[in-house]
């Protein structure tokens, strides 16, 4: 008779939900075990897979769907639906790797047979490369920020004096290379497209906050020309 582990809690496998096990659910574990080294091998399982594994059932023999309570086919539904919500909900992706969905479900109190987990837990780690590029692009994306954060922080320490000389020197250059007027958007753009063909490369959002402090400055100084 199969076992699981929910919430530290050991309970028989058609007592998941809360119910007793009927004839039909003792009848129906009595079948082939899981190829736990097969499964353990596939770079991720879906949504169905895993609900199935969850409560020891092979994938590839899936209970009948059944509206009996304690019956495998209830029990396989409505762990499905409880994952799939989860993955509608962008809290798991379908397919995930072995390991990553065994460590969210414990987390949220599904402990697995301990077969499965003890086989997984002992093979190779499987690479995800789309979580590996999408952290490495968060990775990104935080040093672009965290760059543009010391580029503002050593603007804001140059002394006054020093700072209005290089408002004046990057709104002159913009206004008479790039033919620029207050307020004109393009030219953010030519500034940074000029700048990539010498390798300087600077974000266009760097390039507007200077520009803009220049178009206030310029304003201030020839107001007749609003």
């Amino acid at each position: 008779m199969k076992q699981y582990i929910i919430s530290d809690r050991l309970v028989h496998s058609s007592s998941l939900w809360g119910q007793p096990m009927s004839d039909a659910t003792r009848d129906n574990n009595a079948t082939e075990g899981v190829d736990y080294k097969f499964w353990s091998q596939m770079s991720g399982w879906t949504v169905a897979e895993a609900a199935a594994l969850l409560l020891d059932i092979d994938p590839d023999r899936r209970p009948e769907k059944s509206n009996d309570r304690g019956t495998p086919g209830w029990e396989y539904r409505r762990l499905f639906r409880l994952l799939d919500r989860a993955r509608k909900m962008e809290e798991l992706s379908s397919p995930m790797t072995p390991r990553e969905f065994l460590t969210w479900a414990s987390s949220n109190g599904l402990k697995p047979p301990g077969q499965l987990e003890a086989t997984v837990r002992a093979g190779k780690p499987h690479r995800n490369w789309k979580t590996r590029y999408q952290d490495m692009r968060r990775q990104r994306d935080q040093l672009h920020a965290e760059v543009e954060s010391l580029r503002e922080q050593v603007a804001d320490d140059l002394n006054p004096k020093a700072r209005i000389t290089l408002l004046k020197l990057a709104g002159g250059l913009a206004r008479v290379h790039f033919n620029h007027q207050t307020n004109h958007r393009e030219t953010v753009s030519k500034i940074g497209r000029a700048l990539d063909t010498l390798d300087w490369h600077l974000a266009e959002g760097t390039i507007r906050t200077y520009i803009n402090e220049a178009d206030a400055l310029y304003d201030q100084d020839h107001p007749n020309l609003k």
